[in-house]
């Protein structure tokens, strides 16, 4: 299974960043490392398994808006 760090902005919406990784905690040691970082408290960040992307953007649609581009990173 793969792993996604999503940065997703609460107060816009909108999706800032998605990262794939090669698995979960790969993206989850990110997590921690941005998360420790960060200075906006709108900014969400999570880190996420999935078989894919279209997999992750089908289970966790909150943070793909429809008019979003297919790919943020």
């Amino acid at each position: 299974m793969k792993g996604f760090l999503v940065e997703y902005d609460r107060k816009a919406g909108k999706l800032v960043r998605l990262t794939p990784f090669p698995d979960l905690m790969s993206a989850t040691l990110k997590r921690l490392e941005l998360d420790a970082q960060r200075t906006n408290p709108d900014i969400e960040i999570v880190a996420i398994g999935a078989v894919n992307e279209q997999a992750l953007r089908t289970s966790h649609s909150r943070y793909f808006p429809v008019n979003e581009a297919k790919h943020s990173a």
